[in-house]
């Protein structure tokens, strides 16, 4: 058994589901081994985790003083049950002014994130700019679908944001989805 199916079984089905899709788009990225790469949006760590569970040096993080229901998730005890902790760093900032010098990253993943973001075009610009040449961004998106059966919960959850018309001038990859649609763009 890898290590991501005895993560999968460790987690749970959610995060299983979570891990498949993120696989599918490391593998339609083809990011090298020991690729660095950021997390924008830690919320529940389950891209970081995968990320981590396929070897990759990664960063993730959300803003210091986020209280909403998706942040300060306690993901990093995920991240030990199954052996991942040490290959995740964590850093509190925010995604509209990332601490990150140009270039730092060979891709970078937003799992559900850019949605919650006050000022997404900010933001992407951001993303772009700490992505290395020849890089790649995989932005995740809820369907309205998702959105639906999430607003079951949290009535106010906002809608999903298309990235597409943020980078008017870039390459986007879409891949639709029955619960999240994938926005690759590349540098």
């Amino acid at each position: 058994m890898t290590n991501i199916e005895a993560a999968k079984q460790t987690l749970g089905e959610e995060f299983a589901m979570f891990c498949e899709l993120l696989c599918q788009r490391i593998e339609a990225i083809k990011l090298p081994a020991g690729a660095r790469v950021l997390d924008v949006g830690t919320g529940m760590g389950r891209a970081a985790i995968t990320l981590a569970l396929c070897g990759f040096d990664v960063t993730t993080g959300e803003p210091a003083d986020d209280q909403s229901a998706y942040a300060r998730q306690p993901w990093m005890d995920d991240a030990r049950r199954v052996g991942v902790d040490r290959a995740i760093q964590f850093r509190a900032f925010d995604a509209s002014a990332l601490p990150f010098e140009d270039g730092s990253f060979d891709a970078l993943f937003m799992l559900g994130a850019l949605h919650h973001m006050r000022d997404p075009q900010a933001v992407i610009d951001e993303c772009i700019r700490v992505v290395r040449t020849a890089g790649a961004l995989c932005i995740l998106e809820p369907t309205a679908q998702l959105v639906e059966h999430v607003r079951a919960r949290h009535p106010d959850h906002p809608e999903p944001t298309d990235p597409r018309p943020l980078v008017p001038s870039m390459q986007v990859e879409h891949i639709g989805g029955e619960m999240m649609d994938t926005f690759i763009i590349r540098r």
